[in-house]
């Protein structure tokens, strides 16, 4: 007797299951182009407009830094810290000379009225800066610790576009 596969014929003790593999790839492909045709990435992950500065230089002798005599710019930065959880707990600006002025420090860092309000006195401070004669013309630059949460990052930097420094920048995460 002969058999046959899938099917039983006489005389053959069972039928032979071989594994059916179309009808999953079939599906597979089909969830596949669904998630794909669906998916709409939100407005938060568009493109962020920016530089990003380029990696720390080698260290160089004062010698050296002599003979390049590169002309030095002044920047002023913002610098946001991350508390446990990646919320924000300080926010501060580092004006020229090297001088830390801090603008906020939360106590509840994942309030979200502290938040708000601390990016309220990030919004004077730059207002202010923005009317200094000194600081007004220099690049803005945006330093975050690596834990602080996506959102707040975007946050801050919207309230740093708003301010009307004409370059912004970013560094990389520390």
């Amino acid at each position: 007797m002969k058999k046959e596969r899938g099917n039983l014929t006489a005389g053959a003790g069972g039928v032979d299951l071989a594994i059916i593999i179309t009808p999953m790839l079939d599906m597979a492909f089909q969830l596949l182009a669904f998630f794909i045709m669906t998916y709409h990435p939100p407005a938060r992950e568009a493109a962020i407009d920016g530089t990003l500065k380029p990696a720390a230089q080698p260290a160089v002798s004062k010698a050296q830094k002599q003979e390049a005599d590169p002309a030095v710019k002044m920047k002023l930065r913002i610098i946001v810290q991350a508390a446990p959880g990646g919320h924000t707990k300080s926010i501060a600006l580092l004006k020229p000379p090297l001088t830390l002025v801090p603008v906020a420090t939360l106590a509840k860092p994942d309030d979200p009225k502290e938040f708000a309000e601390a990016l309220k006195k990030l919004t004077a401070a730059l207002a202010e800066s923005a009317r200094d004669v000194e600081t007004k013309d220099l690049e803005l630059e945006l330093d975050a610790e690596r834990a602080v949460r996506y959102g707040y990052f975007i946050a801050v930097r919207e309230v740093a576009e708003a301010s009307g420094f004409k370059k912004i920048g970013f560094n990389a995460p520390r």
